[in-house]
């Protein structure tokens, strides 16, 4: 590697790539080389390009994005996958046209169409790493959305040594498992994935090295200016010199991240099965068993899909958990202006603020069913709901107030469970109530029964249990309907 020409403050570091050099042999070489082969299978492994036709790469130009350059350049041929490489001049450097120079040849060279964009952003004097950072997102998604093109991606090559200082920075801030580490792939409209945060910056530089391509350098990387920098030169460079290799730093973030991750999806499907509309209605007894950690997730995962996208500061959701933990009746409501949470008796609830009651939808449920035979002649729907005016039981059809169900609902034949507690008190055999309704004999012992834990709360065509009392006004309710029942 040499010093190649310098352009205001940068440097141009010349790895003796000729042009003339046979670009096969050159992406034969990349495909070849051990840092391709990591990042390839890390790709492979969490399935990062899934569904992604077309991807374009945040290149500045400098020795990261110069190295997922050369090897989206073989990705894309054995992958079947369209890259763009796409350069943002922000304007605020007099070597910005050296970095689009160098880029623009690297594009060149690997065979890659090249995109510039100029931006303005001289005039910013104050935050400007965060100000150019957004400028940035935005021209990248801009140029996407223009092109029109589906299934699209951005792709940029944070790396590993990069995560470890975002978890520093974050963690200082207080940050948790949530956030703390870098996506390798977000779920934004437009997706963004980082393939490099299985390695880092020592393993970037000896890739391009060996590989004989050039990139620039940020004279600002250099300096202790910025806190980042002082935490890449002060505190990872002290990690590196300590451990062999920082590759076990870098699987567990990542694995720190698909944890959180897998934990976020598990609350946000317990959020989702109890939204209506945007109210958010939660029986009281599921929500006393969880932690007070799990109460917190749950909360804050609720509120954003209440107010879409709004995350209420931890006091207001530590304030409403303690308000639902304690049931004290002179504390019923917990407002900040854009949520209401209440509870009553059986439900801890939240809307947003000010809003009027509303009749939500019905949610489909699935209720477990045994093999039986005559669900050849009969199926089961099952809803839940929140009536403002509740219909009356029929023979086929059940309203149940929910709050009474102990467990989950399910049918099992008549043949498993012997007698069942009436409205009036009596305690007959179920097979006895079956003949009496005039169920034929055939069907008797396949018969479909309504239980709750062991409790047998409804025989369709038939009687109902003491237990299964039918739900009031603005209350939970499920809604269960058999069709073409014989009878």
């Amino acid at each position: 590697m040499r010093a190649g020409k310098r352009e205001g403050d940068a440097q141009f570091w010349d790895c003796g790539m000729d042009d003339r050099q046979d670009r096969v042999l050159v992406l034969d070489n990349i495909k070849r080389h051990s840092f391709y082969e990591a990042v390839a299978a890390f790709v492979t492994r969490y399935n990062l390009f899934n569904g992604i036709e077309h991807v374009y790469l945040a290149y500045s130009g400098g020795a990261d994005s110069t190295a997922l350059l050369a090897i989206l350049a073989v990705w894309k041929e054995a992958h079947n996958i369209h890259v763009t490489a796409h350069h943002i001049q922000h304007g605020l450097r007099k070597s910005d046209g050296l970095d689009a120079e160098v880029a623009e040849i690297n594009a060149r060279r690997l065979g890659i169409p090249f995109v510039l964009t100029q931006l303005k952003l001289g005039c910013v004097l104050a935050n400007i790493e965060a100000e150019a950072r957004k400028a940035r997102i935005e021209a990248l998604e801009s140029v996407v959305k223009a092109s029109g093109i589906e299934n699209a991606a951005i792709v940029t090559a944070h790396h590993g040594d990069e995560n470890i200082e975002t978890a520093l920075w974050r963690m200082g801030r207080g940050c948790g498992i949530e956030g703390a580490t870098l996506a390798m792939r977000s779920d934004d409209s437009i997706p963004r994935i980082r393939p490099l945060l299985c390695l880092g910056k020592r393993e970037i530089l000896a890739f391009l090295r060996d590989i004989g391509l050039s990139w620039a350098e940020d004279p600002t990387n250099a300096t202790d200016h910025y806190r980042r920098n002082r935490l890449r030169h002060h505190v990872l460079d002290q990690l590196m010199d300590e451990f062999e290799t920082m590759r076990p730093f870098y699987r567990s973030l990542i694995q720190m991240r698909c944890d959180g991750d897998a934990l976020d999806s598990l609350v946000e499907a317990s959020v989702m099965r109890y939204m209506f509309g945007h109210r958010w209605v939660f029986p009281l007894s599921q929500f006393e068993a969880l932690s007070a950690e799990a109460q917190t997730q749950l909360l804050r995962h609720a509120a954003r899909h209440i107010v879409r996208g709004y995350c209420p500061d931890a006091q207001f959701i530590e304030q409403t958990r303690v308000m639902f933990v304690a049931k004290t009746e002179s504390k019923k409501i917990a407002t900040n202006q854009k949520i209401d949470w209440t509870w009553n008796r059986f439900f801890v609830m939240g809307r947003p603020h000010g809003a009027e009651p509303e009749l939500p939808a019905s949610v489909e449920v699935p209720v477990p069913v045994d093999n039986m035979d005559i669900w050849e002649m009969a199926s089961a729907s099952s809803s839940r709901m929140i009536f403002l005016d509740v219909p009356k039981n029929t023979r086929t059809k059940l309203c149940l107030d929910a709050s009474v169900c102990r467990g989950a609902l399910r049918f099992v034949p008549a043949c498993l469970t012997e007698r069942m507690v009436l409205t009036d008190g009596r305690c007959p055999k179920i097979m006895e109530l079956l003949a009496k309704s005039g169920i034929p004999d055939v069907c008797r012992y396949d018969w479909p029964v309504l239980m709750c834990e062991q409790e047998p709360w409804w025989i369709f065509a038939g009687p109902r249990s003491i237990y299964a009392r039918p739900p009031v006004r603005q209350q939970m309710a499920y809604v269960i309907e058999m069709k073409c029942i014989l009878f």
